[in-house]
């Protein structure tokens, strides 16, 4: 039988399949967005499930770190996190087993698995870069209430000018197949990460960590002040601050003001989205293109590790159906039903 040999774009496809099957960035879930029986989401060591029994479970290296406490002899449940703000855990008969208990104004919210281990319902959204994809694809590139220090750069333009990270062209070439392969594997681990998220009091810094990344999509702060949301490469918004500074920073402030600083620490753009009062924040990188910033934090599963390694594992404002009245939410999980760790 003759030595087969695969077409290179074959091999590529190969390789992407591959990496993109070990591989999430399935952290976040938005309002309306829902999680269904056998679906999670994910963060490293972290699962996030909602199971075929209706309980709510967060695994950590697969080991039942909390629940809902909601097992029951249901099936095809699902997990909203709605536009009120509520998170609600919905048996087959559409019936609320399970409920967060912030439920508000509507609005846009953001349910986070954190690499912290933490699950965190983040508020109302407060300021977007408005570039999220239509159904027909357009961008929208106009900024929702900016500043930037330079007054002919008005936040929001579409960007002539991105600086120091412009796209390189690369030469045509036909490498061996193992080569492509290997290509294809690292082009999907990197455009899979899931270090989409940016917490207050975090920053981007412009030489080290400097972006948020989704897919094709990358949040950077470069190191002429400048900050681009780019896709595949291309610039599709930016605050226009590029020469205002080196070194710079982008800081998601415990206020809710994100804010990019130069190297003198003065603030050359903000999103002028500060509170009085200091809270939870987290800006989102989003897999529709979009750039939210949501907040402040609502509930938690409080399961973060904290600096000595100790773990709370109760949940906050959280009720279970009246009709499970034993599996009162965020106690230490005893039975965690269908998805026991094998």
């Amino acid at each position: 039988m003759a030595k087969m040999t695969l077409p290179p774009l074959l091999i590529l496809i190969l390789g992407l399949s591959i990496a993109t099957q070990y591989c999430s960035a399935g952290d976040v879930l938005l309002s309306p967005e829902a999680l269904y029986s056998y679906q999670s989401l994910t963060n490293g060591p972290y699962r996030f499930t909602m199971q075929n029994d209706c309980n709510l479970v967060l695994y950590a290296f697969e080991i039942a770190i909390w629940a809902s406490n909601t097992v029951a002899p249901e099936y095809d449940c699902r997990c909203v996190m709605q536009r009120d703000g509520n998170l609600v855990v919905y048996n087959q008969n559409n019936r609320p087993v399970w409920v967060s208990g912030t439920h508000g104004a509507d609005g846009n919210y953001a349910l986070v698995l954190q690499k912290d281990r933490n699950v965190v319902i983040y508020g109302s959204a407060r300021w977007s870069t408005s570039t999220q994809k239509r159904s027909h694809g357009a961008a929208i590139v106009a900024v929702q209430n900016s500043t930037t220090a330079a007054a002919a750069a008005a936040a929001g333009e579409v960007i002539a000018d991105v600086g120091a990270s412009d796209a390189r062209l690369m030469a045509k070439m036909t490498p061996p197949p193992l080569l492509i392969l290997i290509l294809g594997l690292s082009i999907a681990t990197q455009y899979c990460s899931a270090d989409d998220v940016l917490f207050s009091p975090e920053a981007l810094y412009s030489d080290s960590r400097p972006s948020l990344n989704y897919g094709y999509y990358n949040f950077t702060i470069q190191n002429d002040c400048n900050l681009v949301l780019y896709e595949s490469g291309n610039p599709i918004w930016a605050t226009n601050t590029g020469s205002l500074g080196r070194n710079c920073s982008c800081v998601m402030q415990s206020n809710g003001n994100l804010v990019v600083y130069n190297q003198n620490n003065y603030p050359v753009w903000r999103s002028n989205t500060n509170e009085d009062e200091d809270d939870k924040y987290a800006l989102v990188l989003q897999s529709d293109r979009n750039v939210v910033l949501y907040g402040p934090a609502l509930w938690s599963t409080r399961t973060q590790i904290g600096s000595y390694g100790v773990v709370v594992v109760a949940a906050q404002n959280s009720n279970s159906n009246p009709a499970a009245a034993a599996a009162a939410a965020g106690e230490v999980i005893a039975d965690v039903g269908a998805s026991d760790t094998r």
